[in-house]
Parts: C-alpha cells; structure tokens; sequence
C-alpha cells in the first residue's frame, strides 16, 4: 500500500522538485499517525487485529503459496512433495480454522465486559 500511494505521489512530485526522501517520510509518518488513531480509538483494537492475523495469516502463509506452486508445477512435482504440501495445506486449514473461533470468543467476551 505504500509503495501504490507512493508511486502516485512521485509521479505528481517529480514535477515540484521536492525531494523522495522528504515525500517518503511524509508518507510513511502519516500512515504511522493514522495506524495509533486507529489504535486509540477503535476499542479492542487488538482482538480484531488477532481475528484478521488468524485468517490472513495462515492464508497468505499457508495456504495461497502451495496451492500457486499447484497450479503452475504440478505436473512436475514428485509425489513425496505432493504429500508434504499437501499436509502443510492441511495445517494451514487447521490453523486457520482453530484461530477464528477462539478470536470471536474473545471478541465476544471483551464487549460484553
């Protein structure tokens, strides 16, 4: 996300003569300032953070990479690593399925307190 917004800014800037360190740290402050506001005000910040990492994470860890290997390689991958990416898909799935219940508990209990 940074690089997009700072992509669309340097291609504005590089007319202004303002240098790419200064528009760097401009971008790189605001989104710092705007992750604590975001902190302070959103009440259980952190559980909502954990329900999105528990989904996100075993996904982008997990799951998307192997499937891709799958989809481009699979007619040249030997059966052994078929199996073990297999089983680290099927952890990811586990992982994945585990972390969602135990963060809307959370969730849960932390409104109702």
């Amino acid at each position: 996300m940074i690089e997009f917004v700072h992509k669309s800014l340097t291609t504005r800037t590089q007319n202004d003569k303002i240098p790419d360190f200064v528009t760097n740290a401009v971008i790189r402050v605001t989104v710092v300032v705007l992750s604590v506001v975001v902190a302070i005000l959103v009440p259980n910040f952190l559980v909502i953070v954990s329900f999105i990492g528990s989904v996100l994470e075993s996904s982008a860890c997990y799951i998307f990479p192997i499937i891709l290997r799958f989809i481009l390689e699979y007619k040249r991958l030997k059966i052994h690593q078929v199996c073990v990416d297999s089983f680290v898909v099927i952890f990811g799935v586990i992982a994945m399925l585990s972390g969602i219940p135990v963060s809307i508990k959370t969730l849960i209990n932390s409104n109702q307190q």
